[in-house]
Order: C-alpha cells, then structure tokens, then sequence
C-alpha cells in the first residue's frame, strides 16, 4: 500500500528529535525529581514543544501539516507519540493526494 511518505525514515527521524526534547545528556538540566509529585502527571514533551517536530515531520510529506495533528497536552512516551500522530499523517496525506487526483482529472478534462 503507497503511503505517501516513508514511515520508517519518518520515524527514525522523529526519534532522534524526541530523544534530544528528553535527552538527559543535559549537564544543565535540573535533577530528575522523585515519583509521587505532581509532576508525574505531565507529559514527557508538551504539545507546545512538539509543533518544532513539524519540521522533521513536513521534511517527509508532501504537503504542509497543520498544528491540529498534535494532540492537546502532549505525549508521555516516543511510542505515544508515534501511535497518535501516524494515523493522522496518513489520513491528511490521502487527503492531499486525493485533491491532487482530482485536480489531474480536472485538467486532463479541460485540456
């Protein structure tokens, strides 16, 4: 089945993003915190830090991708974020490739 875009150089790329929003080779970063706070309930990477993966993202598709496709609040893990934002890909990707269709229909029709 012809996606649209690579799903696996896609994900390879979003992985080396996630890992330097959690990287903890930080010598600067604060110490992690003990369990049992508030904190725990936080996602790993916001949603607000997450629209700097549309980069990597767009690098891969063929059209612009909305902020929308990310969820509100953000992810709590790689795979999270892989299991939430795959699916909306591929359904903006046939979109944009079922309105490219439709324009090459349009202009075979008109010529």
């Amino acid at each position: 089945m012809a996606t649209g875009f690579d799903e696996k150089t896609l994900i390879a790329d979003l992985k080396t993003w996630w890992d330097e929003q959690v990287g903890s080779d930080d010598p600067f970063a604060p110490p992690k915190l003990t369990s049992g706070t508030i904190l725990d309930v936080l996602p790993l990477v916001d949603s607000l830090a997450t629209v700097t993966a549309l980069v990597v993202i767009e690098a891969h598709l063929p059209c612009e991708v909305p902020p929308t496709v990310i969820r509100p609040g953000g992810y709590q893990g790689f795979d999270d974020l892989v299991q939430d934002m795959l699916p909306r890909l591929q359904a903006l990707v046939d979109k944009h490739l079922g309105k490219q269709k439709g324009k090459s229909t349009a202009d075979k029709e008109t010529a």
